[in-house]
């Protein structure tokens, strides 16, 4: 059921991206090496207390959030109307009530409590503090993000589905409205928690070199409550996705077994009751009550977690199993299996819930005989922690007794048909069982890590106020409950027994909810007022983040002239690229926001919101708001910048004004020019050169200024992949490519085909993944109608043959049809219908006989030639690359660099694959040409400039040679497939190396070793480049590094011009590429400047 919307393709790309993005956070966090001492000091394992409190500053706030919407939703009137609004109305009343609750509440508070206990019972600190930190803003952003999707898309789809809307077509007609903020908000809530379990792991993996731990048996307690949180979050990720959603809301009660049922008892129980336990036996002695024993804690886990578990998965299975087969498809197909579990269902789900009540009862005795509940009133009276404790259980017992009645066949139906009565189940045991006992060791916990206590009065209305509140709405919801059942049973539905209860039930609610709105304020003002001092604290620490995360700003940059800084500040904003002046104002934290928010807002939302193609309410205002909204953007980044130049650079005159005045003589004696090196001006002048010559390339090279006539193609290539017009004037018949673009244009294209209607026999797709066929929609620009087609689809996922119902009036015409990749879209195709037309464009016949020799194809056969100078390209790329490598050779008998010689066989590669492309231009290909080109160019040549980078940077001796062997094998193993692979003679004229034929496994070793030699080398080329600037030192190599850097970028991305249509253009960005890599190198092996 889950894996309803992925093929093959995508879990192995999503396999790729987790491994990716593992690996990343295990080598950047901490960023330093992880001391794996034996012992540590107090200090060391007390480092992280001071963050704790915005744990309980971010829950409080969220239980104040939580019980004020228990109070909205139980006004009368709009308590009847979230029962019309069906499922929408409990998106509202039960999810997102739930999820602020539950995540934002709970969760980060057992977060924080977690960060408290683990490295004291693990005898040495976190593993990580940032990932900890990275953990809390990932939870915290995420979880109120998606108590706000939820909020609205609730009030949405619920007042559609009470004008008449069916609740799936509700959602339908919302579309991405629905999807992208649910799976964007749950994904980063996802990874807060992921985090979250990856730093408690990898704490106790840590602490197994600690020799001494005398509460190292309550480190399961902590490991089982992370791991359960951890299967909770991927189910909850996976149960917001469309096609999962659907398949559970039409899986009836079988769905509701996987969520809410066992998606909340796997969280509640597994990930928290758990936990809970362990913070029990730690925190029992300090809240006055007798140690519990080792022995009773390690019976009550062993008791609780396999019963929690088997609770969990009897439901889990019996969802996906009855579901599967009640939807017939998705979930586990067992056929078999239904009518037994069909049958013995009840009585698996009383002995899976009898397993885990045995747990609780364990449990609820090892507390009452630790807290002594003999003084309950006093200690209710002082609002002591442990009264929070004594009543939290008081709370789960009534929690599991109602648990256990809604499983057993006789009170099934009374306690599980009222929606109501199975949700106030959940919210008792959370809030009363749960929430006060961790509430309890928060006041427990605040004058040790804010050095203020809580108020008592407030510590007692958080108790009575709290307690007395869910106790008095769990009996009034109970009761609606029962008499809603009775209406139920009578015929009605859930909106006529909610209008049928009238005013009396939603303010009874109401007033049982008032006071536990009383008690979670009162916790959140303790909180506020015991942590002034360290909000202040907090506040500065936020206020200077940007100084820290900048750095030192380099003198220079100082003496930049405000209106400069200014001016690149606005430019970069009319185009959409805020924070350029930022950058060079020393702000790197709100320069990179901005580079990274300015672009996706101007380039990517806006277009998608306001393009007139995308059909969006806003799309009636178009493209003109973008010329609004740019100047706007830059003029607003523009005024904050001004502002902040104003007061820094005020400040920084000030106390520097008499320094200043002191150097002035020497800085009068100093030259005011610099000596800029040769190299450098030859390097920048070259540079400008091939810059500005790229646009007068079409004039300088004898490239056309359009584009040529589409011939007729007899047959299409291999390779061909686009839309085609079928053609037949009487004599002849064929193919004729249509002019393609990758977003509308306002102006027809005048190089776009010109056909007689009497030729055109239909439209013929040739593309990988085909799409939906009404996907494909032909329009009539004249008057904008859309023609009807009738589709057939030839090849299985690869053609699709469109033919006319009518002939195509005379007119202009656009072909709108999907485009599959990563960045999937649209591509627009264009041809002009005209009677006038009577010729067809010239018949173009591929070879019919295919050379199996190394002899070349004929010059005449071969495509026309797009110009002499455009041949020189490669060639530049031969002499610079083989340039460099005799360079690298002539420095190897001075000394042997192991790198050196990585990076001289990769530019001797890159030159055999350029001059290849040279001699396949001039004198024509052969088989043995395309693939020296494929294995040296297209497969290699990254790869071994890559593990010259890893040699430079790795240290260790096997990881050096486990990347030379590895790059050594592959290329064996590369050489070997190209040189099986077959050459497709009859393609190999018209293009060149594409003639190879790929096998799947080449294609997928070509892109693994070009993905990660470009990441090697341009991430370590940076990080170098970084290292040295944080150092201030080895300018040169610095530069030399970035040129390096941007170099590689440049090569990576030169494949993409030959999408552009125009595959000539690939050796301009090749050279470009190649020449700054050239220059970064010689940059990196000048000797050091004397400093006298």
């Amino acid at each position: 059921m889950f894996l309803l919307e992925w093929t093959a393709s995508d879990l192995l790309l999503m396999l790729v991206a987790a491994a990716a993005l593992i690996g990343t956070v295990l080598w950047l966090v901490p960023g330093v090496q992880v001391p794996l001492k034996r012992e540590y000091i107090q200090a060391e394992i007390t480092a992280y207390d001071q963050q704790i409190p915005r744990y309980f500053l971010a829950a409080a706030l969220a239980l104040v959030i939580g019980s004020f919407h228990i109070i909205v939703k139980s006004v009368p009137g709009f308590w009847q109307w979230l029962w019309q609004a069906g499922y929408g109305g409990h998106l509202f009343r039960d999810l997102a009530n739930s999820h602020i609750i539950i995540v934002g509440g709970g969760t980060v508070l057992l977060t924080g409590l977690t960060w408290y206990v683990l490295p004291r019972i693990t005898n040495r600190p976190l593993y990580s503090a940032s990932l900890a930190g990275a953990s809390f803003w990932f939870t915290v952003i995420g979880v109120f993000g998606f108590y706000l999707a939820w909020l609205i898309l609730g009030l949405v789809e619920g007042y559609m589905v009470s004008h008449g809307w069916d609740y799936m077509a509700a959602k339908e007609a919302l579309g991405a409205w629905h999807r992208v903020p649910t799976r964007l908000t749950s994904s980063i809530m996802g990874v807060g928690y992921w985090t979250y379990v990856l730093n408690v792991f990898l704490t106790v993996w840590a602490a197994r070199h600690i020799a001494h731990k005398p509460l190292g048996y309550l480190t399961k307690f902590i490991l089982v409550s992370a791991a359960a949180l951890f299967v909770g979050t991927v189910q909850g990720v996976l149960q917001v996705l469309p096609a999962n959603a659907d398949w559970i809301h039409y899986a009836g009660k079988y769905g509701e077994f996987i969520d809410p049922i066992s998606h909340a008892h796997v969280n509640l129980v597994t990930g928290m009751m758990v936990a809970l336990v362990g913070l029990l036996a730690y925190f029992g002695p300090r809240m006055g009550g007798k140690p519990i024993k080792e022995r009773t804690v390690n019976r009550i886990f062993w008791i609780l977690v396999p019963g929690s578990l088997a609770f969990y998965l009897t439901f889990l299975l019996l969802g996906l199993i009855l579901g599967g087969a009640a939807n017939g498809e998705g979930g586990i197909q067992i056929p078999s299996l239904v009518p037994i579990l069909s049958k013995r269902m009840p009585l698996l789900l009383s002995i899976a819930g009898m397993l885990m009540l045995s747990g609780f009862w364990a449990y609820f005795i090892a507390l009452w005989r630790g807290l002594n509940p003999h003084s309950l009133l006093s200690q209710i009276r002082e609002a002591r922690p442990s009264a929070f404790w004594l009543i939290s259980s008081l709370a789960l017992v009534a929690g599991t007794f109602q648990g256990l009645l809604q499983l057993l066949p006789p009170t099934l139906r009374i306690f599980t048909i009222p929606e109501e009565v199975p949700n106030i189940h959940a919210q008792l045991n959370m809030i009363g069982g749960i929430m006060l006992a961790l509430i309890g060791l928060v006041y427990l916990l605040l004058p040790e890590l804010v050095g203020q206590p809580a108020a008592p009065r407030l510590a007692r209305l958080s108790l009575y106020g709290i307690a007395g509140g869910i106790g008095g709405y769990y009996l009034a919801t109970l009761a609606i409950g029962m008499i809603r059942f009775n209406f139920l049973q009578g015929g009605m539905d859930d909106a006529q027994a909610a209008l049928r209860l009238g005013w009396a039930a939603p303010a009874t609610l109401l007033l049982t909810a008032l006071p536990m709105l009383v008690g979670f304020a009162s916790f959140w003002v303790a909180v506020l007022r015991s942590t002034r001092a360290y909000r202040a604290e907090m506040a500065t620490g936020i206020v200077q983040a940007p100084y820290r995360f900048s750095g030192p700003m380099p003198a220079r940059l100082k003496h930049i002239p405000i209106g400069y800084v200014l001016g690149m500040e606005f430019a970069g904003g009319l185009f959409g690229w805020p924070g350029i002046g930022w950058l060079y104002a020393g702000q790197a934290m709100p320069a990179i926001a901005l580079l990274l928010i300015g672009p996706s807002v101007a380039w990517a939302m806006f277009p998608m919101l306001f393009s007139p193609f995308t059909g969006t309410p806003l799309s009636q205002w178009g493209w003109p708001v973008l010329l609004v909204w740019l100047p706007i953007s830059a003029l607003a980044s523009s005024s904050l910048l001004a502002r902040f130049l104003r007061r820094t650079r005020a400040r920084d005159t000030g106390s520097s004004s008499i320094q200043i005045k002191q150097n002035t003589l020497p800085l009068l004696q100093k030259p005011l020019h610099r000596h800029i090196p040769p190299g450098m001006l030859i390097g920048v002048g070259l540079v400008t050169m091939v810059l500005l010559s790229i646009p007068l390339v079409p004039l300088g090279m004898g490239i056309p200024k359009g584009s040529a006539g589409q011939p007729v193609l007899s047959q299409l290539p291999e390779h061909a992949n686009g839309a085609y017009l079928a053609v037949n004037d009487g004599t002849r018949s064929g193919l004729v490519k249509l002019f393609p673009w990758s977003f509308p244009l306002d102006d027809f294209p005048e190089e776009s085909p010109t056909i007689s209607p009497n030729q055109i026999q239909g439209l013929f797709i040739n593309q990988k993944g085909l799409d939906d066929p009404t996907r494909y929609q032909l329009f009539h620009l004249d008057d904008g109608e859309q023609v009807s087609l009738q589709t057939r689809e030839v090849s299985f996922q690869r053609q699709l043959e469109m033919t006319l119902r009518t002939p195509l009036p005379t007119g202009k015409y656009v072909l709108d049809i999907p485009s599959g990749g990563m960045f999937a879209g649209r591509e627009y195709y264009y041809f002009r219908v005209d009677p006038a037309a009577m010729s067809l464009p010239a018949l173009e016949t591929l070879p019919k006989t295919a050379s199996l020799t190394d002899e070349p194809i004929p010059q005449s056969s071969r495509a026309a030639s797009p110009g002499f100078w455009l041949e020189i390209l490669p060639l530049s790329s031969t002499v610079i690359s083989a340039w460099m490598a005799f360079i690298m050779l002539r420095r190897m008998r001075q000394k042997l660099r192991p790198q050196e010689v990585a990076w001289a066989l990769a530019f001797l590669m890159f030159a055999i694959a350029a001059g290849s492309q040279v001699v396949g231009d001039l004198a024509g290909w052969t088989p043995t040409l395309a693939r020296l080109y494929y294995v040296n160019g297209a497969t290699l040549v990254v790869g071994w400039l890559g593990l010259g980078t890893w040699l430079v940077l790795i240290h260790k001796p096997w990881l050096r040679n486990l990347g030379l062997w590895a790059m050594i094998l592959l290329s064996g193993y590369a050489i070997g497939l190209v040189s099986l692979s077959p050459v497709d003679s009859l393609n190999l004229a018209t293009e060149g190396w594409h003639a190879l034929s790929k096998p799947q496994l080449l294609t997928v070793l070509t892109i693994a070793i070009n993905s990660l030699g470009t990441l090697v080398l341009v991430g370590g080329a940076l990080w170098s480049a970084w290292a040295f600037w944080r150092k201030g030192i080895l300018q040169e190599r610095m530069v030399g590094l970035i040129l390096l850097a941007v170099g590689a970028l440049v090569v990576a991305a030169g494949g993409s011009l030959t999408r552009l249509g125009h595959p000539q253009y690939l050796y301009i960005a090749m050279s470009l590429g190649i020449g700054l890599i050239f220059w970064g190198y010689l940059q990196t092996i000048r000797p050091a400047r004397t400093v006298t």
